[in-house]
């Protein structure tokens, strides 16, 4: 009986820390597809800055 008790205890912190690892993992996942959102993001914004300063030089140039 003694055990199996402690067969199930063993199971259940291999379980735990798995799932842990898990999480972690799911984390990791989510972590860098947001990371990677924000870096198009901000690629698109930079595209929009650098094309708004191109436009600005452009017109001044051409007045």
């Amino acid at each position: 009986m003694l055990i199996v008790i402690s067969i199930l205890i063993v199971h259940a912190r291999l379980l735990i820390i798995y799932a842990h690892c898990l999480l972690s993992h799911l984390i990791l996942i989510v972590h860098a597809r947001l990371l990677i959102i924000c870096a198009h993001c901000l690629l698109f914004s930079l595209i929009l800055i650098v094309h708004a300063l191109l436009l600005i030089i452009y017109t001044h140039c051409s007045l």
